[in-house]
């Protein structure tokens, strides 16, 4: 197996992780924890939290996602306005990693080319506006 293609196998096992656990999750309104086990909150992860104090631009996305997941969409807004833009991305990796791995010239096409080079930087750009429009507003 290339290299190319354990990457495409890495964010493709990675995305689907994220939609596993967006069913498996359940959240309150200061902790997340795993279905039925209310009393093992999992840990804060955002390092930016934790230095500042201040929600990142990415902060709210897990809440957002488990909120899909359990058919939640307005609660998912509330968390982070960005979630079904983020959740298109995550779902949109699994065709596109799979033609990846499958058709690995695919990535030539300048579709992909595009998609590759411009999807993350948009978002973390939305994100960023997001975030500004947060703490601003």
């Amino acid at each position: 197996m290339s290299k190319k293609t354990r990457y495409h196998v890495m964010i493709l096992v990675g995305s689907l992780v994220v939609l596993l656990l967006s069913f498996l999750l359940n959240f309150n309104q200061h902790t997340v924890h795993i279905r039925g086990l209310n009393h093992m909150a999992l840990p804060d992860v955002c390092f930016f939290k934790m230095a500042t104090g201040w929600d990142c631009p990415f902060c709210g996305l897990t809440r957002s996602f488990v909120a899909i997941a359990h058919g939640q969409p307005h609660e998912a807004f509330k968390y982070h306005r960005l979630c079904f833009l983020a959740l298109f991305i995550v779902v949109g990796q699994l065709p596109y990693r799979v033609a990846l791995i499958c058709h690995p010239g695919i990535a030539d096409l300048i579709v992909m080319r595009w998609l590759k080079q411009w999807t993350v930087p948009i978002f973390i750009w939305l994100a960023a506006i997001n975030w500004i429009a947060g703490v601003w507003i």
